[in-house]
């Protein structure tokens, strides 16, 4: 069992496609972004031998990754390769291994990690700069991500290749919402559009965006019993919805249907599968994935923080109840502070980071008290983090002056770097 794992837009599944190319001696299964493997699926696969199998972001829940970390015995024994691509930075799969390894499951340091950065090196740069220029191409900057060269490259061509006038239908609230749900998800199957009451939008973005969005019929391996949906619609140039997106939040009117949109999903959602409970709700909740910082900024890093921070609040009267929702925006509110011009701002974007994260943290810890599960100290760890994470910023934005400020953060990060779900690595990158 290996890991490959990278920032969005970073190669990895291409990376994977080249390990098939080389792949002569053994059966191959390859998972994209847009398959979901279904529990029974997984018994077929793992009931394999002498095979390889890959599974790209968004295939496999955590729980079934889980399920494959625990069967590693048996996946040796039967001579199986298993890679697994996820997000360099999903803290879910960092907190379970390291649950794991605590309680035995795991050896310390079992499993392999291979990273992939999202930018080109110098010495990349140039070999690639060199074919792009002979095609008239423009350059790539070593100091950009592969995505935003990809796009300023895109913008600078005089002449638009032939997917570049197709153009989503964007006007209304429910438009915007199918294409938020196809960004993040990759994939929408029918029984979603309809929960979502958008398969008649799904129909009509078919129609104007084709061979951008498609339907395509679902993967017998897809299908459970919970959703057995013939039909799954699916984005073919994720990058080109993203930017479709961004582009509408530019104007003021694009702006308020985004944030309407996230509204309208998240409430559909909780029509059908209820309101999350103060004290449990399900960390894998349909909801979820609509609510995560980092997938949101992969939509609209260029609009900045001020829109995300607009969609997480108009959710807090639908998600009050959910602590990752409460995480995800503290995490957002401390982000957005990095970019203010006023200290008077930044202090106050600070100080509702540290609130939230405070009350998360508290939300979890009353949860772990009623559930002793372990899953849920994980995620009160990561809460304590971004507490003494805040803590840290406020102290340095006012030039460690606060000696009192100053000790009760070093004594929180203490505290949060003492749990073995925190690590220092998350300083290097914070």
């Amino acid at each position: 069992i290996q890991f490959l794992l990278g920032n969005g837009c970073s190669g990895k599944t291409y990376i994977a496609i080249d390990i098939i190319r080389r792949i002569r001696d053994r059966d191959v299964y390859m998972f994209s972004s847009m398959d979901t493997i279904s529990n029974k699926t997984l018994d077929a696969l793992l009931s394999k031998k002498n095979c390889l199998i890959i599974a790209d972001h968004n295939c496999l829940k955590i729980d079934q990754i889980e399920r494959v970390l625990k069967f590693k015995a048996e996946i040796s024994s039967r001579n199986i390769y298993f890679i697994i691509i996820e997000r360099k930075n999903n803290r879910d799969l960092f907190g379970l291994i390291k649950m794991m390894e605590l309680s035995g499951d795991l050896e310390d340091q079992e499993i392999p990690y291979v990273f992939v950065d999202n930018r080109f090196s110098k010495e990349e740069t140039l070999e690639i700069n060199q074919k792009l220029v002979v095609s008239t191409l423009g350059v790539f900057d070593e100091r950009k991500t592969i995505s935003d060269n990809i796009i300023s490259a895109g913008e600078q061509l005089i002449q638009k290749n032939r997917f570049s006038s197709i153009v989503p239908k964007k006007t209304n609230v429910r438009e915007v919402a199918s294409l938020i749900a196809l960004s993040i998800k990759n994939k929408v199957y029918s029984l979603d559009a309809a929960i979502l009451d958008l398969s008649d939008v799904y129909l009509l973005q078919e129609r104007v965006a084709l061979p951008l969005i498609e339907s395509e019929n679902s993967w017998n391996f897809e299908r459970r019993e919970a959703n057995n949906s013939p039909i799954k619609y699916v984005v073919n140039a994720k990058y080109w919805l993203n930017n479709q997106l961004s582009i509408l939040a530019d104007s003021k009117e694009g702006r308020q249907l985004v944030v309407r949109a996230f509204n309208y999903i998240i409430t559909m959602l909780i029509d059908q599968y209820g309101k999350p409970n103060f004290e449990y709700s399900d960390k894998n909740a349909e909801y979820k994935s609509y609510i995560l910082f980092d997938e949101i900024n992969q939509i609209f890093k260029v609009e900045g923080y001020s829109l995300i921070t607009e969609i997480y609040e108009s959710l807090n009267e639908l998600l009050a109840n959910d602590p990752n929702y409460i995480h995800q925006r503290a995490k957002c509110y401390m982000r957005t502070s990095f970019y203010c011009g006023s200290s008077a701002e930044k202090m106050e974007l600070l100080s509702k980071s540290y609130r939230d994260a405070t009350i998360a943290h508290e939300m979890f810890a009353k949860r772990y008290e009623l559930s002793c599960n372990e899953k849920i100290n994980i995620s009160a760890a990561h809460t304590e983090y971004t507490m003494a994470l805040a803590l840290c910023h406020m102290a340095k934005a006012k030039d460690y002056a606060e000696i009192s400020d100053n000790t009760l953060a070093v004594k929180l990060l203490y505290s949060a770097l003492s749990s073995p779900y925190n690590s220092f690595d998350y300083i290097k990158n914070d």
